[in-house]
């Protein structure tokens, strides 16, 4: 395996992405919104009152995304979402 743990995932994720699913598969669109807001810079706290979710269910979700996608760290997550979200917005 070439390149740190970290990118060698990022590489699979982007391959591993079926046909006709959003670039963002496997997270759902509210998933995608809430690493997007969290990625643009916001509080979890600021998050949840934008969304309108609970703060602890907000935190289940991040953290079910940062699995999902195999990373270790919410940093990690943001990371690669912020390399690889097209330039148009996962919001409307």
């Amino acid at each position: 395996m070439t390149g740190s743990p970290s990118n060698d995932r990022e590489s699979l994720r982007v391959a591993e992405v079926p046909r006709g699913r959003p670039w963002f598969y496997p997270l759902a669109r509210r998933e995608a919104e809430a690493i997007e807001l969290l990625a643009d810079g916001l509080s979890v706290d600021e998050i949840s009152r934008k969304m309108t979710v609970r703060r602890d269910a907000l935190q289940v979700h991040i953290r079910s995304c940062t699995q999902k996608l195999g990373f270790r760290t919410r940093s990690e997550l943001v990371d690669w979402f912020v390399k690889n979200r097209p330039r148009t917005r996962t919001r409307e």
